[in-house]
């Protein structure tokens, strides 16, 4: 198996857990207050971002399976951090203030930004 088909299937699978909390959310959103969750959008985002880039990186793996190992670690590092930087925004509420925080953010957007557009010029030419 192709490592970015891996770490898609972790994802998805992550995913399908993590709707459990939207799930708990809607039914008893006290429970998950009493853990600190104030916040469920971030959440759902996370829990979309994890379904999509996981579905994603499928058609990657599928589509163009002779890219460069350098795009692979872009597109893999970028998709495993950005659905994570949601997490913090829904106990905090607030953006990501912290240098690490921004470090990752700014690292895992201009990973994914330009790992697909390197798979879109390896893929083309």
């Amino acid at each position: 198996m192709q490592v970015l088909s891996a770490i898609a299937l972790v994802m998805i699978a992550i995913a399908a857990w993590s709707g459990w909390l939207l799930e708990i959310n809607h039914r008893k959103p006290q429970l998950l207050e009493k853990v600190g969750i104030v916040a469920i959008r971030p959440i759902l985002q996370a829990h979309l971002d994890w379904l999509l880039m996981g579905a994603v990186l499928i058609g990657v793996d599928v589509i163009v399976p002779d890219r460069p190992g350098w795009i692979t670690f872009l597109l893999g590092y970028g998709a495993i951090i950005n659905p994570v930087l949601f997490l913090p925004l829904a106990f905090r509420g607030r953006g990501l203030k912290p240098l690490p925080w921004q470090i990752l953010m700014f690292s895992s957007f201009g990973a994914l930004s330009i790992g697909f557009t390197a798979l879109a010029v390896h893929a083309l030419i």
